[in-house]
């Protein structure tokens, strides 16, 4: 199938009948060219292309509600903030729920974020309130066998050389040597 194909078969399913104005609408709206693109086939297409027409197939109808799975995953970083942009644009006047391994996307994109972990929601708020509740940066875990000995003054040394200013959490688990 065809861009064009794939744009009317969403139309149809949807119960649409599109016109040719409509289908050019959808093309425009998510960055493909009427003229280059109508006539691509998946296989002839780059994954953010793929990744766009996705995103065109969805907004067929011009929903109120929108869910997007990774919109920008396996992007390059030009393709990736063409389709943030898009979203944006979309934002007004619709919900927007979408998936994604990028806090700085959930960032750009969102009003609300929710984390999950291992399968349960973890969090759920604004993202700075994400933020003061996990705090902005990295956390390193460092763990040691029972029995071993491990200096911990000379992991904190081996620390402060590469972290300008780290804070350390110890845990009484016996195991874990710095959080």
């Amino acid at each position: 199938m065809t861009i064009c194909q794939h744009l009317e078969l969403a139309f149809a399913m949807k119960g649409l009948q599109p016109s040719s104005d409509e289908i050019n609408f959808c093309m425009q709206l998510v960055g493909l060219h009427l003229q280059n693109d109508i006539h691509k086939r998946p296989p002839e297409m780059s994954g953010g292309m793929k990744r766009k027409l996705s995103l065109a197939m969805s907004l067929v109808g011009n929903p109120q509600i929108l869910f997007l799975d990774e919109p920008t995953s396996a992007m390059d970083t030009e393709i990736r903030s063409q389709v943030r942009a898009i979203i944006k644009n979309l934002k007004e006047g619709r919900t927007i729920i979408l998936t994604t391994q990028h806090m700085d996307e959930a960032e750009e994109l969102s009003d609300n974020v929710a984390l999950l972990s291992a399968g349960r929601l973890s969090a759920l708020g604004s993202v700075d309130s994400i933020k003061k509740q996990f705090g902005v940066g990295y956390n390193l875990k460092i763990t040691q066998p029972l029995q071993a000995e491990v200096d911990r003054n000379q992991v904190e040394s081996i620390l402060y050389r590469y972290v300008a200013q780290p804070h350390f959490k110890s845990e009484d688990s016996g195991k874990e040597l710095l959080k």
